[in-house]
């Protein structure tokens, strides 16, 4: 492996583990140099092993049988590759009237790249629940969609401009939205 392929490597992980710690600067520094296909990946590895640890869960209480477990993480990669990208672009469209300058490309990436938080939590929370047998959905799932609230704050304020409250209103319907969909999974 080359020392360039390596650097990409390494400072694609760092952006994830960035974008957890320090959102704003990770915006401004690394969302335009991460290729839109990691983003994704970020977005989409993150629901899968949510909704895994949501099918897990179900099915250690006896409330799904196995198959629904692989249906959840399919369902939760899904969801990460389709659905985080369709709020992305609603809140892009809404960001616009307020001074939103960047492009619906940016703002897809930076939204999926919130939640890397989500993806680091859901693999603890993983690793707990093969090794240990507990339930991790809520503890470790949930915890991690909730972190990602705060990069989506950050992400809205570069769109429109520093306007917190209208920043804080969004990235609240974004984080609901996505806790209802998931909350429908668990009445199946």
């Amino acid at each position: 492996m080359s020392e360039a392929s390596k650097q990409t490597q390494v400072s694609k992980f760092r952006t994830v583990f960035n974008m957890m710690l320090s959102p704003g600067t990770a915006i401004k520094k690394a969302v335009s140099g991460v290729p839109f296909y990691f983003s994704m990946l970020v977005s989409g590895t993150a629901f899968g092993l949510f909704f895994l640890q949501t099918g897990l869960d179900m099915y250690r209480t006896g409330r799904q049988p196995l198959l629904f477990v692989i249906t959840a993480a399919i369902a939760g990669a899904l969801f990460g590759i389709t659905a985080v990208p369709a709020i992305s672009a609603i809140l892009w469209a809404v960001s616009k009237p307020f001074g939103c300058s960047k492009s619906l490309t940016w703002a897809i990436k930076a939204f999926c790249l919130s939640y890397s938080g989500a993806l680091v939590y859901c693999v603890i929370g993983i690793i707990i629940s093969v090794f240990f047998g507990w339930r991790t959905a809520v503890a470790f799932g949930v915890t991690g969609v909730m972190w990602a609230v705060g990069p989506m704050i950050a992400t809205i304020k570069e769109m429109i401009g520093g306007k917190v409250l209208l920043c804080v209103m969004l990235a609240a319907l974004a984080g609901s939205s996505v806790l209802l969909c998931w909350s429908f999974l668990g009445k199946i």
